[in-house]
């Protein structure tokens, strides 16, 4: 769904805002994770299913057709 042009970035949790800017989404699970995120300038999708996290990227423009 997310396309070629995205790139994912797996890390530790204490690591994710590292990667965090603006136009970098991260999608996660754990609540906790929005703080320090959005504190460097990212959009953060709380998961709460997939449902719900697709259509939130959708939301951001994310449509699986590439660029």
């Amino acid at each position: 769904m997310l396309g070629a042009r995205v790139t994912v970035i797996t890390c530790m949790s204490r690591e994710k805002p590292r990667w965090s800017g603006p136009g970098h989404v991260l999608v996660d699970d754990r609540a906790a994770a929005r703080e320090g995120w959005e504190a460097k300038g990212g959009t953060f999708v709380h998961h709460r299913s997939a449902e719900s996290s697709v259509a939130a990227l959708r939301a951001l423009g994310f449509d699986g057709k590439g660029p």
